[in-house]
């Protein structure tokens, strides 16, 4: 039988790691100008990471590991030890990402989300 003493034990774990991973992430400034600078960076390149040297100002603000241009968005990985953790930035206001196997939060900005994922 599992003691009480565990179970709170693995609750404030829990609760510490959820903490932890929520304040990451840097936070959002110009989300407008991060919108507009992902929709030309997806004018410009292809599907796959694009070079560090390409960044605008907006994407370098956040400190990124990598940029990757997906078929629909820019993502912007910002941690990626144990996790991936990042912003999911659409041109397209009325698209959203796929929550199949990813956590996601919007954010105050129309088009750009939270992601977090194993």
């Amino acid at each position: 039988m599992i003691s009480l003493g565990r179970i709170s034990a693995a609750v404030v774990l829990s609760l510490l790691l959820v903490a932890c991973n929520h304040s990451e992430l840097p936070k959002l400034e110009k989300g407008e100008a991060l919108r507009a600078d992902c929709a030309i960076l997806m004018g410009k390149f292809s599907e796959g990471e694009i070079p560090q040297d390409a960044w605008p100002r907006s994407v370098k603000d956040l400190k990124p590991t990598r940029v990757v241009r997906e078929q629909n968005a820019v993502r912007i990985f910002v941690q990626e030890k144990n996790f991936h953790t990042g912003y999911y930035v659409s041109p397209n206001l009325q698209a959203a990402p796929s929550t199949q196997g990813v956590w996601i939060r919007k954010t105050e900005f129309k088009g750009i989300y939270q992601f977090r994922h194993y």
